[in-house]
């Protein structure tokens, strides 16, 4: 009696526990939310933590994490605990920074299927933006690889790492389209021809451009015709803009070319995240998929404690000339600045990862008695400081003899670009002083 009434019982508590497991996956497949669904960054995007996640035809992972230390050393790690063997095509650069930026370097495989559109990094213990503020910075450095900045301060131990990316069938096809008007090239369903390219923003009336509504933007606007032979509706190809060193300059808007049945002739105006003095060619393959997903809670490898040093002041000399001035001294964080006589801008722009300077219509005001300094920054969208130094004295010129006449900023994702104007003559211009950070 006691026996069948132990068996009768264990029977019933397998039964209840294979319930309860039943409820539960049933709960985790219909109701459970994780904790970033309703922060909208995140855009309810699907994440791993064991260091990869299936991706459109791949699985994507990371390859490794690089981190520079004070003394300029670099660590490599896995992003789950463990330090693996690596080495960063940039490693130079990681070095050389090593004492003012903390600087992790994100490689992604397979590094010919993986094309990153768009990046954001967010401190896993409290779900907060990096990018909401001053302190942290981004750069995308090839298709795979993207750069985390931390300025005067070092990037939160633990990330959720964001993307947005193509994900190319193995092995990648691609069909390469010289970037000049009459040019074309030959893919599986037909022929693909530039029609018009030019620079900026323009407007278009059907497949024609109209007018330009923003020439300066760093952006290229082109007029593609397409001769299709009968392809299969799902089929579906995007268009890239290259430079000669291999970056990637992705569509706006367009994101693809969706074939029709039957034989067609047809235009699309894509425009292009490149100026087109950078563009080399342009490349057709079939679409990535535009797929977002994120790693979470990557564990940075570990670094010391010691403070970074504040970031490099730069002088640039002026002598009463206008200037433009790439400052490597900022490398890997890519920096531009320039002087003209006058008042030389009209405003500043901004999309998605860009931003840009509008010149002023007619070209520069008051070049008698005015000078204006403008920045470029792309990699940190924080605006810069500046100090300037009198032609004659070569000392700092007070704020009092410096009187501003107009200023502007604009910033994207990852860049930053704006000016000030001031009422002196440029010629009184010896040098300014130019450093980063909050």
């Amino acid at each position: 009696m006691n026996r069948r009434r132990f068996r009768f019982s264990l029977a019933k508590l397998l039964a209840a526990i294979t319930l309860v497991a039943l409820l539960a996956a049933t709960w985790q497949l219909v109701f459970y939310r994780h904790p970033t669904y309703f922060l909208g960054l995140y855009e309810k995007a699907p994440s791993t933590r064991n260091g990869s996640i299936a991706v459109g035809p791949n699985r994507i992972e990371i390859e490794y994490l690089a981190r520079n230390e004070r003394d300029g050393s670099i660590r490599y790690a896995d992003g789950l605990g463990s330090t693996i063997k690596a080495t960063s095509p940039n490693a130079q650069r990681l070095k050389d920074a090593g004492p003012w930026l903390d600087l992790v370097e994100i490689a992604l495989a397979p590094g010919d299927a993986v094309d990153v559109i768009e990046f954001r990094a967010f401190n896993h213990e409290t779900r907060e933006f990096l990018f909401a503020g001053d302190g942290y910075g981004w750069a995308l450095k090839s298709p795979n690889v993207v750069q985390l900045y931390g300025f005067k301060k070092p990037l939160p131990p633990k990330l959720d790492l964001w993307f947005r990316t193509h994900s190319y069938a193995l092995p990648v096809q691609e069909f390469k389209l010289p970037a000049a008007v009459g040019a074309e090239c030959k893919f599986p369903y037909g022929t693909v021809r530039v029609e018009d390219l030019q620079p900026g923003n323009w407007s278009t009336v059907g497949a024609k451009l109209l007018r330009p509504l923003d020439p300066d933007a760093p952006t290229t606007t082109a007029v593609l015709s397409w001769d299709v032979s009968p392809a299969p509706a799902s089929e579906r190809y995007q268009i890239t803009a290259v430079a000669a060193d291999g970056r990637r300059g992705h569509t706006h808007l367009l994101n693809y070319i969706s074939f029709r049945m039957g034989a067609s002739v047809f235009s699309e105006t894509p425009r292009f995240n490149m100026p087109i003095d950078e563009v080399d060619h342009f490349i057709l393959q079939p679409f990535g998929g535009l797929h977002r997903f994120f790693f979470e809670g990557v564990e940075l490898p570990a670094i010391s404690a010691k403070p970074l040093a504040a970031p490099p002041v730069v002088a640039v000399d002026v002598n009463g000339q206008e200037i433009e001035r790439r400052l490597a001294d900022f490398d890997p964080v890519e920096v531009v600045v320039s002087t003209r006589r006058g008042d030389s801008f009209e405003g500043a722009s901004a999309g998605g990862s860009q931003a840009w300077l509008i010149p002023r219509e007619g070209g520069p005001i008051d070049v008698d008695d005015s000078f204006s300094v403008t920045y470029e920054i792309c990699g940190y969208s924080a605006q810069p400081r500046f100090r300037f130094f009198d032609a004659t004295s070569n000392q700092p010129i007070p704020a009092s003899q410096l009187p501003e006449r107009s200023s502007t900023r604009a910033s994207g994702a990852a860049e930053a670009a704006g000016g000030f104007s001031y009422g002196i003559p440029l010629d009184e211009l010896k040098s300014i002083e130019m450093t980063l950070g909050p």
